[in-house]
Order: structure tokens, then sequence, then C-alpha cells
């Protein structure tokens, strides 16, 4: 069965894939590539570290003996921590932006 190919078209009468053609592209030097610019950031320095607190610490509730990690800043393990008030504070400004204000 002999018919043309269309573009679209990605397997030949026998099942076979077809291929695009190779093209040959030429290498480029060193050099050229050390001309071009790079896109991306500025490197920064890294964020600082989170607070730690004293280790070997144990929830402060009576017969609770919940070890407490070095991040967590409170004497309560999550179970016996009292209910903290929320407080919706909406988007912190930045000083330039509360100067203009």
């Amino acid at each position: 069965m002999n018919r043309s190919l269309t573009s679209f078209e990605s397997h030949d009468e026998d099942g076979r894939p077809i291929r695009p053609p190779v093209r040959a592209t030429r290498r480029r030097d060193v050099n050229e590539m050390a001309e071009e610019s790079f896109r991306g950031q500025s490197v920064r320095s890294l964020p600082r570290a989170n607070k730690r607190y004293q280790g070997d610490r144990v929830c402060a509730a009576s017969g609770c003996a919940t070890k407490l990690s070095i991040y967590n800043k409170w004497d309560f393990c999550w179970q016996h921590e009292p209910v903290h008030t929320y407080i919706a504070r909406g988007k912190r400004r930045s000083r330039k932006e509360m100067e203009a204000a």
C-alpha cells in the first residue's frame, strides 16, 4: 500500500515509528559561550538560622513526660499548650511604604 505520509503521522504503514531527520549542528566554542550573558538571580546571603532553645526540656504539665524540641519556644507540648489568640494583621508593609503613607 503506497500512500504519502502527512506531517502528523508518527508511524509508517508497517507500524515502525517515523523519526524526523537529525540536523547537524555546529558545536560552539567555549570562548563564544563565555561572552554570552547568563540569566538568573544574583547570589544572596543565606537566610538567618532558626532560633533554638535549650535542649533536654520536658513538658511542664504535671504527669507529662513529652520531650520538647529545641525549636519549640513554649514550655508545653502540643497537647498541653493553652490556646493562643490569633491576631489577623494583614500584609505587613515595608519601611518605605510606611514612610510614604
